[in-house]
């Protein structure tokens, strides 16, 4: 009996519905495509390690539907291959530890081995009995067997953990090896405490999925092997779907990646921009999560269709599984014909204000892509997971109408020279300091949390999230995650309506320190316009522009500009698509001219609206205290006053006033 793609989930393809043929169509196409030709090949570069699970579970599960003797020849020569393979390369790349005895797995470890035991389960009959003995005998003594001794010697909370964790679960429930599953049940238990309370992980939107894709994987293969523990087991990532409706910029083409549509999301720390949530999770969530979680999973089924459903032959197909760019498997197959109705975050009252408990702070005018976004990487909760964190507290991401203004750098290939600096605080949208003999103060990040140790705490100090109408207001002190002689870098962001943002930087120091502002401008595909003068800034791309304004206490501040990377998604290899080259972003640095010691404030007015209508906005700054973005025709105009312990704002355009207190960080209306 076939543990996954069973017999009634095989029954159930919606092949002939609108919502499932592109799938099941799909899937068949692909794998003749991946059997026409002998082993494990990629068109877009990639090492067979990271296709090696969408490869041969796409064949085998088409073999499942229809047992055309193609599959079932490449299926069969694909799986004794990987059954061969010697202890040493069941370990991964040279660059993993080979020396270690007995031998540990890593990722590719795990990925080997889900792919084995899954080709096994759903097409059983195209191997001999001896053949069969063979793949077993690997997977209990190779997969299993590495896969248990990473687990065995990690003693810090990682990804890797889930990840390892699946590798073992799923093979486990293919052998019907008890012994491992129990093991598997109890280690599932403990990694639902990498997540955060919310649902969301510390490690970025991209780190998540690929986490909860593994623990997705084992979660299927315990209560499939096991039914009765279905009660034990809760799905700790059913809030990725809220993190992934908030995180979410646009859904249209982006260039250099063909004519469909790609998501663009909100990606601090080691994430890619056009990347969003695994369709296979969505619809887990959908599906699993209906009766516990009702308003999670119709928000998951309702990003599925928008994402994923109207181009099922989108790729590439060859990095999903590590959550590089995601794209379906055949987990969608038995999902989809009992995924919930899809419901909107509008239908859903999802806030359009809101801070996750992992740090991500984001404000939208609308659920619309027309529409404006400020995003900020906020001082977290404490993290259950820590790892691929970049050094950007107060960083803020802005897009207009689904542009990407303002960005994060994202990441690169890990084993090339500028992830280093694109983890950097000087690489994202805040502040670094410059002593007076010209050394760089960047952030401190947070420490790794050891297994069953308590949630670490990322230095600083969240304010204040909030939203009245449609102003929305996030601060954070940083200064902590700097360290002496800083002793505060508060930044308070105000998202006034649809057009009007303002950034209000507070700081302090015992000794003098020069303040250096970096603004990241997205130019990843050289596309970016922009002017520079002495008092403001004006950049566009597509057809959203922003006029950028400054006032600062320090006087008038030096300008330089640097040619820094924006990166699409994350590819293992360098030099690949999705990786930026150099001036894919531009780092624009406003800096003191001296260093100074003591409080003082500057406060930066960004103007967004339509390409054209974008140069009609004015900054008024008739006094020390007091700045105002006007629009076009002084329509209207956004005003904030700046006192000693509050910030008074006003709206013209609706006579409505507000009022942040900021000694004790409370947002009200006022009269």
């Amino acid at each position: 009996m076939n543990i996954f793609f069973t017999d009634d989930e095989l029954k159930s393809i919606p092949q002939r519905t609108n919502a499932g043929s592109g799938f099941y169509w799909n899937l068949l196409g692909q794998a003749s495509k991946i059997s026409a030709n002998p082993g494990l090949h990629s068109e877009n570069g990639t090492e067979y390690y990271h296709h090696v699970f969408e490869s041969v579970c796409t064949v085998a599960a088409a073999y499942r539907i229809k047992k055309e003797t193609q599959n079932a020849a490449w299926l069969r020569t694909t799986a004794l291959s990987l059954a061969a393979m010697t202890e040493d390369q069941w370990i991964g790349p040279w660059f993993r530890d080979h020396i270690s005895k007995p031998s540990r797995g890593h990722l590719e470890t795990a990925h080997l081995s889900m792919a084995l035991a899954l080709s096994l389960d759903m097409a059983e009959d195209v191997f001999s009995e001896s053949e069969k003995e063979e793949i077993r005998t690997t997977l209990k003594t190779k997969a299993i067997a590495q896969c248990k001794e990473w687990m065995k010697n990690a003693g810090h909370v990682t990804n890797w953990r889930c990840i390892l964790l699946a590798g073992a679960a799923v093979a486990a429930a293919v052998l019907k090896d008890k012994e491992t599953l129990e093991f598997a049940l109890a280690e599932y238990k403990r990694c639902c405490d990498f997540f955060q309370p919310d649902g969301t992980y510390g490690e970025s939107l991209q780190y998540e999925g690929y986490a909860a894709w593994g623990m997705m994987m084992t979660y299927e293969a315990l209560v499939r092997s096991m039914p009765e523990k279905l009660s034990e087991l809760s799905i700790p990532y059913v809030g990725l779907a809220k993190w992934t409706a908030s995180s979410l910029i646009a859904n249209r083409p982006v260039s250099g990646w063909g004519d469909m549509p790609r998501p663009r999301t909100v990606n601090f720390n080691d994430s890619g921009a056009i990347a969003a949530t695994h369709p296979d999770i969505l619809l887990q969530i959908a599906s699993r999560a209906k009766n516990s979680n009702p308003d999670d999973a119709a928000l998951a089924k309702y990003l599925f269709d928008e994402l994923y459903s109207k181009q099922p032959s989108q790729g590439p197909f060859d990095r999903s599984s590590f959550g590089f760019i995601p794209r379906y498997g055949f987990m969608t197959l038995c999902f989809l014909g009992s995924a919930a109705e899809a419901a909107s975050p509008e239908k859903l009252n999802v806030p359009l204000t809101h801070r996750f408990s992992c740090g991500a702070a984001i404000a939208r005018n609308s659920w619309q892509s027309e529409g404006s976004l400020l995003a900020m990487s906020s001082i977290p909760e404490a993290l259950h997971c820590t790892g691929h964190l970049h050094a950007d507290l107060n960083s803020i991401t802005v897009a207009y109408d689904g542009e990407v203004l303002l960005a994060d750098p994202g990441h690169c290939c890990y084993r090339n020279v500028i992830h280093k600096y694109e983890t950097s605080t000087q690489a994202h949208n805040t502040c670094v300091f410059f002593t007076e003999n010209g050394k760089m103060i960047e952030q401190e990040t947070a420490p790794s949390r050891k297994l069953d140790a308590s949630p670490v705490r990322r230095p600083g100090r969240h304010l204040i999230t909030a939203r009245i109408n449609d102003l929305s207001v996030f601060a954070n002190d940083a200064a902590e995650a700097y360290g002496a002689p800083l002793t505060e870098f508060t930044r308070i962001c105000i998202a006034a309506g649809k057009h009007a943002v303002f950034v209000i930087d507070r700081i302090n120091s015992s000794k003098e320190l020069k303040t250096s502002w970096n603004w990241l401008a997205n130019n990843r595909d050289g596309e970016l316009e922009y002017k520079v003068f002495p008092e403001r800034m004006v950049f566009r791309r597509g057809q959203s522009g922003m006029k950028f304004f400054v006032v600062s206490e320090s006087g008038a501040l030096t300008k330089n500009m640097t040619s820094a990377f924006v990166h699409d998604a994350y590819h293992p290899l360098p030099a690949q698509n999705g990786e930026g080259r150099s001036g894919s972003g531009l780092v624009f640095s406003w800096t003191e001219p001296k260093a100074v010691s003591g409080a003082r404030t500057t406060i930066y007015g960004l103007a967004l609206d339509s390409y054209g209508s974008s140069a009609g906005w004015h900054f008024r700054n008739p006094e020390k205290n007091i700045v105002g973005l006007e629009a076009p025709g002084a329509a209207f105009t956004w005003t904030v006053k700046i006192n000693e312990s509050s910030i008074e704002i006003s709206d013209s355009s609706s006579g409505r006033n507000y009022l942040l207190d900021t000694k004790n960080w409370k947002l009200s209306e006022t009269k």
